[in-house]
């Protein structure tokens, strides 16, 4: 991955300790069902889920509640119980003390840059631990020979399980084929610029990047955590912008065509002369 993809790039030296801060969940975002600083930090785990995955835990550790399964299996609790905690006290990045020291000594970890990557592995063993429970409160029920207690019992644990992890962060978007602001562009083949004009690594970018399906005109940036390093030049240039500056790097670039957006949404078409700097 390093030689095909990193190596030469933006992503070669590594990240800087202040992207892993930008994107650290904290205590509370594990229990908020809306991101409060940005999608990447967005961990929630449900607020009854998590209390069902550990009693999973903690009965695989002692053993089931009803014969014949009494033998507890500490190994599988310790697999759980470590696939729930270590990635939850990563995705906590800056906010732990140890985690930068641990960023900046462990091979590999200096080229990440969000901490909550690993949260999958928490959301499966989650998931574990909290079946081990509910199908133990199963087998105590039928135990007692109360079959149809046992099929209630369980649509309402999926139910219940279901509205527990409801998330009010991730809705639909109507896609914007046939934008009338890219129908304006002349069909060319010469190179597109959106403005504002952002860092490479910014996300912003692939709302840019959607459009070029409509206009599959060349570009001089795009959204790329492993950009070409001249990429990330154009973009900086654009950061505390000098105007005859930007101007002639513009120029240079063959730049024709000008897409200004706001609020994330295309509002302009502006054909580009050299006349003066983008904004």
């Amino acid at each position: 991955v390093y030689v095909a993809s990193i190596r030469g790039t933006t992503g070669a030296s590594g990240r800087s300790f202040g992207q892993v801060e930008r994107y650290s969940a904290e205590l509370l975002d594990f229990v908020t069902r809306h991101s409060r600083h940005g999608f990447e930090s967005f961990v929630f785990l449900g607020w009854l889920t998590p209390l069902l995955a550990l009693a999973g835990v903690a009965l695989l550790a002692v053993g089931r509640l009803v014969p014949p399964s009494y033998k507890p299996d500490r190994a599988l609790a310790a697999v759980l119980g470590a696939g729930i905690l270590v990635p939850i006290v990563l995705a906590l990045g800056a906010n732990t003390p140890p985690d930068e020291p641990l960023w900046e000594s462990v091979p590999g970890l200096g080229h990440t840059r969000v901490p909550g990557r690993l949260m999958p592995i928490a959301d499966l063993c989650l998931a574990a631990g909290a079946a081990v429970a509910i199908s133990a409160c199963l087998s105590e029920l039928r135990a007692r020979l109360r079959p149809g207690a046992v099929v209630v019992a369980a649509m309402v644990a999926a139910v219940v399980v279901a509205v527990d992890l409801r998330v009010d962060t991730y809705d639909r978007l109507v896609a914007d084929e046939g934008n009338a602001v890219y129908a304006s562009v002349p069909d060319d083949g010469r190179v597109l610029l959106e403005t504002p004009v952002y860092l490479p690594e910014r996300q912003e970018n692939s709302v840019y990047l959607y459009y070029a399906m409509q206009a599959p005109h060349p570009r001089p940036l795009g959204y790329s955590t492993t950009a070409p390093p001249e990429a990330q030049r154009f973009a900086q240039a654009f950061v505390n912008p000098v105007p005859e500056e930007v101007n002639a790097l513009v120029r240079d670039a063959g730049v024709r065509h000008l897409v200004g957006f706001e609020n994330g949404r295309p509002e302009r078409y502006v054909p580009f002369s050299g006349a003066r700097a983008p904004r």
